[in-house]
């Protein structure tokens, strides 16, 4: 498993990380330069490409590693690919693993979301249609029923939720995801979204979305149903990341004030009520760990579950692991 680090500084650099297993060393694969302060970054399905984007510039930067490159703890073995125009961006599976994937990446300031077909030119793709607002973020998710095929979820500062369907790359429909009144200290739309995550299955319990905002809950809805969830207040300033363990049991956030802090995810959940207070099954916070002098800007989960690795805009990256009371490592 591998991580991609942005920092969002005037003079930016992205690195790639080799993440250990628990008994390996860490290993800096490459430190590459960009210009304008970058506000994410990520790993094509594949491994090969690493992508970062610098919102402020509208600018996205491809770069590919040749094989057995990529080594040393420079740029030997990398490449610019490509660059792009575009801001918050992610990589969508459209079909058969390793085949069809696009690189969507919001642009005009988060008005629109154009896409890419991934490899060779990287030409354009066309744009998705049906969004409204500007796009805070956006997440692929495994579509029911579709081997290899992703849902894409775009959601609006303002908590509007679009789906589109992998296979035919339409509009599938809506949810929002914003505050209910009572569930927060915010009212309904004046609140900003930072971040987007999947929630994988698990038992009985479909997959779900969990949306990070700046009133410093994260708001969950379930895609399928098209109906809301519950609200977990994390903490009282803003959450600017969130992510959800492959195992589907934990949910971590990342705070403004540098804290991450997890939530154990209930194994049934039923939908909330309009209020968003009731319904939804248990949700709490469980635990936090502070590490960072800034706020956490991107969240990863190791293979496993068994780990958190947090990124901050001090420029330190944190590896972080729930534990249950006796001490062991909780997946």
């Amino acid at each position: 498993m591998h991580l991609a680090c942005a920092h969002s500084r005037a003079h930016t650099c992205l690195h790639t990380c080799h993440l250990p297993s628990r008994r390996r060393t860490w290993q800096r694969l490459a430190t590459l330069q960009c210009s304008g302060p970058l506000a994410c970054a990520r790993w094509s399905p594949d491994g090969i490409y690493a992508a970062a984007a610098s919102p402020e510039l509208e600018k996205l930067y491809v770069y590919g590693r040749d094989a057995g490159g990529g080594g040393g703890g420079d740029t030997v073995g990398w490449r610019t690919v490509k660059e792009l125009a575009g801001g918050r961006f992610t990589f969508w599976p459209t079909g058969p693993v390793g085949k069809d994937v696009l690189l969507a990446a919001a642009y005009q300031d988060g008005q629109a979301v154009r896409l890419y077909r991934m490899g060779g030119g990287w030409d354009e793709a066309g744009a998705l249609e049906g969004v409204e607002g500007q796009v805070a973020a956006m997440a692929a998710g495994p579509a029911a029923g579709v081997a290899g095929a992703c849902t894409l979820a775009c959601v609006t500062t303002h908590g509007t939720v679009y789906l589109y369907d992998g296979e035919s790359k339409s509009l599938a429909g809506s949810v929002f995801a914003g505050p209910r009144p009572g569930n927060s200290s915010a009212t309904v739309g004046s609140t900003t979204v930072n971040a987007l995550a999947w929630i994988p299955e698990y038992g009985t319990r479909p997959r779900l979305l969990a949306v990070a905002c700046e009133d410093g809950a994260v708001h969950v809805v379930d895609p399928g149903s098209r109906t809301y969830v519950a609200s977990v207040q994390f903490a009282a300033v803003g959450v600017l990341s969130v992510a959800a363990s492959p195992s589907g049991r934990w949910l971590a956030a990342g705070g403004r004030d540098g804290v991450v802090r997890f939530c154990r995810i209930p194994d049934r959940i039923t939908a909330a009520a309009e209020d968003g207070v009731s319904g939804g099954g248990r949700w709490a916070v469980a635990g936090a760990v502070a590490g960072h002098s800034g706020g956490v800007s991107e969240l990863v989960f190791s293979d496993d579950s068994t780990a958190v690795y947090s990124v901050g805009l001090d420029g330190v990256l944190l590896v972080c692991a729930p534990h249950n009371q006796a001490g062991g490592m909780m997946a």
